[in-house]
């Protein structure tokens, strides 16, 4: 559970501001506990869809060569 507040937290603080702003200039109402909601969930997804995906590729793409690096050590 902590993890995944921790996954969500560089997410949500990057966006919200903008997504503050993007809630603002398409007029969506609903008072701030609603854009609370709103960026939470946004940033939910953006981890989810987004960010742990990416970082996958990036695991799989260096895991060899961090592999081959610890053979020449031992």
């Amino acid at each position: 559970m902590f993890n995944l507040f921790g996954d969500v937290s560089y997410p949500l603080y990057v966006l919200h501001v903008p997504f503050f702003e993007l809630l603002i200039y398409l007029k969506v109402g609903g008072g701030s506990y609603f854009y609370i909601i709103l960026t939470l969930s946004f940033c939910f997804a953006i981890d989810l869809f987004f960010d742990k995906p990416l970082k996958t590729i990036i695991k799989k793409k260096y895991q060899p060569r961090q592999n081959y690096l610890n053979k020449e050590e031992i």
